[in-house]
């Protein structure tokens, strides 16, 4: 619910949604946010204040408080997204286009979107030799978890690309299953000429593996002045190859580049969204966008020799009122003429005249903690827990995948045994 203490949070992507209150019993319309942290529903407003702080329900869900994100329908068969949380569940309804919104959530939600600054806040707080202590341990368990975190992850896309390896074999024993069954039928008792040519073998340098870097998005294709809904894919993006947009089973959706349609122009509208254009003499242009929380980094690679072709928009910001103990530390991400500062006086000097300021000051200078580094060390630790649920899901995923991988190689093993064990008695034949 929305209280008395509320701040400005960016809002990446809104929708037009209903959501279910529990306690009234009661759909509610209005929009449908999602900021860096978490989503944010807004009832629509209806009175006629113009006073922003005055905005009717809110509701906001922090990714970190996610424990599922599912795509159903309410008891009326209509289609919804529900949010579990640990205490909680969250029904979303009406939509326009159900499926882009729940890709677009359950993708932030996955890959957490930004990771939170922990670097001591600069604002003018206040550091206890304790709480620099604990902050620093947090910060360092935080880094150390991380890192194992982003291990585990390539050492998932390592055993993914192990089974399609396998998968791969397997088809290829297949195939020599078949051409060894062919051979015993039309070769029966004759005998092979022992005067094989052998061919020499290729050697492959490191050179001669492309460079490509990969980044997991959603992507949807610009149809006239609208969009078609966000899918989840991947994009391939090389500097001889060019840049391809791939779905899910990887193929391919459309490629920018030798051999496809030339990119013209890479737009970047903010830290998560790209659009790539090509341009077509007597056709309309050829547009995707592109959204990812690797935007950024994907952005990196992008700026190698294509850096003429970028384009860095600037586009009206938008915001949504939610609790500001949710974006304390992200004043970033704010501009500046929306963050909060005290009223100052003709001289410009703030002059505290108050003893119950004063003893705030005291209580907080003489503190072993201050409330500010408590805060911190409490979304540090919320993270931490967050990750760590992940790591164990993920371990878990990995681990039954292993169990699959090794059964495939047993088998691959024994038919590549057997496979043999037939050519030798055709050569001995």
């Amino acid at each position: 619910m929305a209280d008395s203490t509320n701040s400005h949070a960016v809002c990446i992507k809104q929708w037009k949604a209903a959501y279910y209150v529990n306690k009234d019993k009661k759909w509610r319309y209005g929009q449908l946010g999602l900021i860096p942290e978490g989503v944010v529903f807004t009832e629509a407003s209806t009175g006629t204040s113009s006073n922003t702080d005055t905005t009717g329900f809110s509701q906001t869900i922090l990714f970190s408080s996610f424990t599922d994100v599912k795509k159903t329908t309410s008891t009326m068969i209509f289609p919804v997204i529900t949010i579990s949380t640990n205490s909680d569940r969250h029904w979303f309804g009406s939509f326009t286009d159900r499926q882009s919104v729940f890709n677009t959530v359950a993708h932030f939600w996955r890959m957490r979107l930004i990771p939170e600054n922990k670097s001591p806040r600069a604002a003018g707080g206040t550091r206890t030799k304790l709480g620099r202590e604990l902050l620093r341990l947090a910060h360092d368990s935080q880094a150390t978890m991380s890192s194992a975190a982003r291990t585990l992850h390539h050492q998932g896309q390592q055993i993914d690309s192990s089974l399609a390896t396998m998968d791969d074999l397997h088809n290829d024993l297949d195939v020599a299953d078949k051409f060894v069954s062919e051979l015993e039928s039309w070769l029966g008792n004759w005998r092979a000429s022992a005067n094989v040519p052998l061919t020499q073998s290729v050697l492959i340098k490191h050179t001669d593996l492309p460079d490509i870097a990969n980044f997991e998005v959603l992507y949807a294709k610009a149809v006239g002045t609208s969009l078609s809904g966000f899918v989840p894919g991947s994009v391939w993006i090389s500097r001889k190859e060019g840049v391809t947009i791939l779905g899910t089973k990887q193929d391919i959706i459309q490629h920018f580049g030798p051999g496809g349609v030339c990119l013209s122009r890479v737009r970047v509208l903010n830290p998560w969204e790209l659009i790539l254009t090509s341009y077509r003499l007597g056709e309309s242009d050829l547009s995707y966008h592109l959204l990812s929380t690797k935007a950024v980094e994907a952005l990196r690679h992008l700026e190698v020799g294509r850096a003429d072709k970028i384009e860095y928009m600037r586009p009206s910001p938008v915001y949504v009122w939610v609790d500001s103990t949710i974006t304390t530390g992200r004043a970033s991400l704010l501009p500046r003429q929306e963050l909060s500062a005290p009223s100052m006086p003709a001289s410009g000097v703030v002059q505290p005249n108050t003893t119950a300021q004063t003893q705030s000051q005291l209580l907080q200078k003489h503190a072993p903690v201050s409330d500010q580094e408590v805060q911190e060390l409490s979304d540090i630790l919320s993270d931490l827990k967050g990750m760590a649920i992940a790591v164990q899901q993920e371990e878990d995923k990995q681990l039954e995948a292993l169990d699959t991988l090794l059964m495939a190689v047993d088998m691959a093993d024994a038919r590549r045994a057997e496979l043999e064990n037939r050519v030798q008695k055709l050569i001995k034949n």
